[in-house]
């Protein structure tokens, strides 16, 4: 994972970066020193939109969106040695599930957030809706595939279909903070199709560099 310096040059108050603690779990920093660090949070992805069945009629599914990557936050904070600073990591949100003919369509799930303390906040990614919507057309080829899910290491959205055939799943992003891919539709000539889940969003991560 590539981290882009946020600071100018002229930044005079940038901490060196000597040593460093990531969290990909929730947990306790505990300083060791008195003055500035370096904290960095990604929020977790959102999931990826779940897809719609067909009916038993000809029809095309719509491939859903991606879920959106988490919020980047980068702050030099102040902190006292001997303090225990708690550090939350939120959990990926989950892919939406394949949707049946007549029911509503599901979301992918909200992303958690990353806390260090009460300092440094960076939300989580939305989950994306699914479209569910399903489309008659005599060119069985014309099927939105899914939507690769947004921030560093986004899942990849489901792959279009280019006959008859169920929908294909989006896949879990990867990394910290992605969002996971949507789900493409599902094609049916004569009888129904399933259509496919979204994938996870990736977790949070938070670095503190001192």
């Amino acid at each position: 994972m590539q981290i882009v310096n946020p600071f100018k040059a002229s930044d005079t108050n940038i901490p060196a970066l000597g040593r460093f603690s990531v969290f990909t779990a929730s947990g306790n920093f505990d300083a060791s020193k008195t003055g500035d660090h370096l904290v960095i949070c990604i929020g977790a992805g959102g999931g990826g939109g779940g897809t719609q069945e067909t009916s038993s009629a000809n029809g095309i599914g719509l491939g859903a969106a991606g879920g959106a990557g988490g919020e980047i936050k980068a702050a030099i904070v102040s902190l006292i040695a001997g303090t225990s600073y708690a550090v939350t990591i939120g959990a990926g949100g989950a892919g939406g599930a394949a949707v049946v003919i007549g029911t509503a369509p599901t979301v992918g799930g909200t992303g958690g957030e990353a806390y260090f303390g009460v300092l440094v906040t960076a939300l989580g990614g939305e989950g994306a809706t699914s479209v569910g919507v399903i489309q008659t057309n005599s060119d069985l080829g014309r099927l939105f595939g899914g939507g690769t899910g947004g921030g560093m290491g986004g899942g990849i959205g489901g792959v279009a279909n280019n006959g008859v055939g169920a929908g294909k799943p989006g896949a879990a992003a990867t990394g910290y903070g992605g969002g996971g891919g949507g789900a493409s539709g599902a094609v049916s000539v004569g009888s129904a199709e399933a259509g496919a889940a979204g994938g996870a969003g990736a977790g949070a991560i938070c670095i503190v560099i001192w």
